[in-house]
């Protein structure tokens, strides 16, 4: 479990530096999203993100976590398949 915790951590770290290098502020939605992203061991589909995303912020649209995932795609976080 240190080893997922670590390997997590420094998946984070890697993930602020890259948002910081595109200007992207590293709000607490993002890194849920982004840690749901992450967290996941098949590739999750937005719906799927967004409903695990929902539990931690109530008022977050599917929008915004369709629009946070294309972000992470154009700065090379994430890959849409």
């Amino acid at each position: 479990m240190n080893d997922e915790g670590g390997m997590t951590k420094e998946k984070l770290l890697s993930f602020e530096s890259v948002c910081r290098e595109h200007g992207l502020s590293i709000t607490p939605q993002r890194v849920a999203i982004y840690k749901e992203l992450i967290s996941s061991a098949e590739h999750p589909s937005a719906v799927t993100i967004f409903n695990k995303v929902r539990e931690y912020f109530a008022n977050i649209s599917l929008d915004t976590v369709n629009r946070t995932l294309l972000t992470f795609q154009k700065i090379g976080l994430a890959k849409v398949v």
